[in-house]
């Protein structure tokens, strides 16, 4: 693909990806940055390149990576609020968590905008041990979503559901997730 389009976004993205997938993060970070610079508009790659950099434990570099794009997507919010728990400031963590749910709450979102959102908080929410809020942005998501969500969603789901001892609820989503496809889960 890359002898092909060589300047496409969506392969350099796809290929730090891959790398990735490899723990080849510093390869990883130059894909996503060769993404960036052919079409520094889509957010997609800067959530990439900042989640590489949180895995290598460059939290700052991360933050103001994704700074700019805190008013402009759902999912820019509740991943620096990741961020700031992750480096240990559970304040800026709060306040950025609270920001993320009065964005995706207030602001004029398409259905799957909101329903991204509500699933990166319901992230935030598990990686903090409070499931029971997990959970409950994750069913806001789902409630928000037009059409049926993604299989990666309703293992996600799964996983909030096992973990407050609810595992009817946690078979049936990854029944629903399985259906739709990854059937290797």
């Amino acid at each position: 693909a890359l002898n092909i389009l060589p300047n496409d976004y969506d392969v350099l993205n796809g290929l730090g990806d891959v790398r990735v997938a490899n723990y080849e993060f510093e390869e990883a970070i130059d894909y996503y940055g060769k993404a960036i610079a052919t079409n520094p508009e889509r957010v997609d790659a800067y959530l990439n390149k900042a989640s590489v950099l949180y895995q290598m434990g460059m939290f700052d570099e991360a933050l103001s990576l994704l700074e700019p794009f805190a008013e402009k997507d759902a999912r820019i919010k509740p991943i620096m609020a990741n961020a700031s728990y992750l480096r240990g400031n559970s304040i800026a963590g709060d306040v950025y968590l609270q920001k993320s749910v009065s964005f995706v709450d207030e602001s004029d979102l398409s259905s799957v905008e909101r329903s991204s959102g509500y699933f990166a908080i319901a992230a935030v929410e598990y990686s903090l041990t409070d499931f029971t809020e997990a959970k409950r942005y994750c069913e806001l998501a789902v409630k928000n979503f037009p059409i049926e969500i993604g299989a990666d969603s309703y293992f996600f789901l799964a996983r909030v559901y096992s973990a407050l001892g609810d595992y009817d609820r946690a078979w049936a989503a990854i029944d629903n997730g399985s259906n739709i496809g990854h059937f290797e889960v």
